[in-house]
């Protein structure tokens, strides 16, 4: 999740978004790739990151217990 979420602050870019997690940008591709793989959605597609983004902000709106996995 704090790959997501920092992946959008930064506006998609790979490489802002592995400086701000301290990782490799290949690192950062990795984990969006698995994104995508676990939610059969495509960042490449402006419908997928809206539905992501949404998904996202609705998360951040729920108590913090509950937005916890179990």
């Amino acid at each position: 999740m704090p790959t997501l979420e920092s992946f959008f602050d930064n506006q998609r870019s790979w490489q802002k978004t592995a400086d701000a997690l301290h990782v490799h940008r290949q690192t950062v591709l990795y984990r969006i790739r698995k994104v995508e793989d676990i939610t059969g959605l495509d960042l490449d597609r402006t419908r997928d990151i809206a539905e992501l983004w949404l998904a996202l902000q609705a998360r951040s709106m729920l108590p913090s217990s509950a937005a916890e996995p179990k």
